[in-house]
């Protein structure tokens, strides 16, 4: 079943926030010691400058994630389990459970640096929803029956 294309939106919309977020502190972190290894002096953690700075690094993480040709290939596994997650809430039949998010991990790696990932079918059919076009847009094979894994290996062999 493929998502609400405005549900789906506004969902990776928010998880995408969430992960601008989450990584503001380090992307600033490292900002701040380019910056002195520049020979600027760097603001301490907690004081408005900082505090400022974060917030364009969060600014410019969730702008460039959404933007088609932006960071996502630059930084393709927040990207991907950005895409991942709400794909999982949006579908109310399907719960979420711990191993998802081995799962999680193990796909993003495999579809943003791989030819070729061997998977079970949800995964598979998660991974190739038309909405976020995950496997296509990494061009990443995704595989679930054997009999495609072997396909995919003859074709790589090639």
């Amino acid at each position: 079943m493929q998502p609400n294309s405005k549900a789906s939106s506004r969902a990776l919309t928010n998880e995408l926030g969430g992960v601008a977020d989450l990584c503001a502190d380090t992307a600033a972190d490292i900002m701040m010691e380019m910056a002195v290894k520049q020979g600027y002096a760097a603001p301490s953690s907690n004081s408005d400058e900082w505090k400022r700075a974060r917030q364009m690094c969060a600014n410019v993480l969730f702008h460039g994630l959404q933007a088609k040709s932006g960071l996502r290939h630059n930084l393709p596994t927040l990207y991907i389990e950005a895409c991942l997650h709400p794909t999982i809430r949006w579908d109310k039949r399907r719960r979420l459970v711990g191993n998802d998010i081995c799962d999680f991990n193990h796909a993003s790696a495999a579809i943003a640096y791989c030819q070729a990932f061997f998977t079970e079918g949800p995964l598979k059919a998660l991974l190739e929803l038309k909405h976020h076009g995950l496997a296509s847009d990494f061009r990443c094979r995704v595989a679930s029956e054997m009999s495609e894994a072997l396909a995919v290996l003859d074709d790589l062999a090639r």
